[in-house]
């Protein structure tokens, strides 16, 4: 694995079953590092951003890739602090969108 910015390549990857889209969660010492989304594959080497929203720490050479293929592993194997934030930004929005929503009812839209 070669990493460049936010950026990383993961080499050794089936090109048959690694597609742009396919996600890899990134692993060390059997802990979660973080979530990467692949942007291009060539021969057998993928090219992959870094999500940031899903990375607990920083990325070294040497990090083991494994695939998931659904938002169920994904959600899986994240970090408790990682789904408490995500969890709390999706009702801090929801709750945003409700004020906006009694507000235009109300007629007092800003």
């Amino acid at each position: 694995m070669t990493i460049t910015g936010d950026e990383v390549a993961i080499s050794g990857v089936d090109p048959a079953r690694v597609k742009r889209g396919t996600c890899f969660v990134l692993s060390r010492d059997w802990k979660y590092v973080a979530a990467v989304e692949v942007t291009s594959v060539t021969d057998s080497t993928a090219k992959a951003r870094i999500l940031t929203r899903f990375r607990s720490s920083t990325i070294q050479e040497g990090d083991l890739g494994e695939r998931v293929d659904t938002l169920a592993e994904l959600w899986s194997v994240l970090p408790d602090s990682i789904r408490k934030e995500i969890l709390s930004a999706r009702v801090l929005a929801e709750a945003r969108a409700k004020l906006r929503l009694l507000r235009l009812m109300k007629g007092g839209a800003r």
